[in-house]
């Protein structure tokens, strides 16, 4: 499940390349630090549960509505990706989990 506010960290990362520098020097409890500062409310399974819906494309409510006996009439939501995101830094910081 996406965390709203997980949701809008990331995307936050995703365009601020200073800000991708700093989470990938940071271990997971130091990534939900700087979150909190900047006043993102999260914790450290929200997070992950965040990344695995963006990653293994969780779907979205309009996405749902276009399954029709089981069969997705939409857009696919596979493969996997992190949904555009290219946050390496996320990624290290899953890395050391």
């Amino acid at each position: 499940m996406i965390n709203p506010d997980a949701m809008t960290f990331i995307e936050k990362t995703n365009e601020d390349p200073l800000l991708r520098v700093q989470i990938a020097e940071l271990d997971i409890e130091g990534l939900l630090a700087l979150a909190e500062r900047q006043g993102y409310h999260f914790t450290k399974g929200e997070f992950i549960a965040t990344l695995k819906a963006i990653a293994f494309g969780e779907l979205q409510d309009e996405e749902l509505e276009n399954v029709a006996g089981g069969i997705l009439t939409g857009a696919p939501v596979y493969p996997p990706t992190l949904g555009g995101f290219r946050n390496n830094g996320i990624i290290a910081v899953l890395i050391g989990l």
